[in-house]
């Protein structure tokens, strides 16, 4: 008799406003990776690279099973606070 066992895989990570997925795939294998990579003015605000488990879960690259989409945060924002503050300084 034979047995087979099937891995779960998992499905593409949603879009991330003014960011993109270092692969077009929609459907991942165990094992695979996936990165984000914010456009040009833009940083990151969470994990950047995702690995799908053999439950069919992403986990953040180190483990990570709860975690928040990561964002592209639009960098200007930063650099208005921290010209603030270095007002006050």
């Amino acid at each position: 008799m034979v047995y087979s066992v099937s891995a779960l895989t998992c499905d593409a990570l949603p879009d991330i406003q003014n960011g993109i997925w270092n692969s077009s795939k929609r459907e991942f294998l165990p094992g695979d990776s996936i990165s984000l990579n914010c456009n040009a003015g833009f940083d990151m605000d969470g994990s950047q690279t995702f690995v799908c488990t053999m439950e069919g879960k992403w986990t953040t690259a180190d483990g990570v099973v709860d975690f928040h989409m990561p964002q592209c945060i639009d960098n200007s924002k930063f650099l208005v606070c921290s010209s603030i503050l270095n007002l006050f300084n």
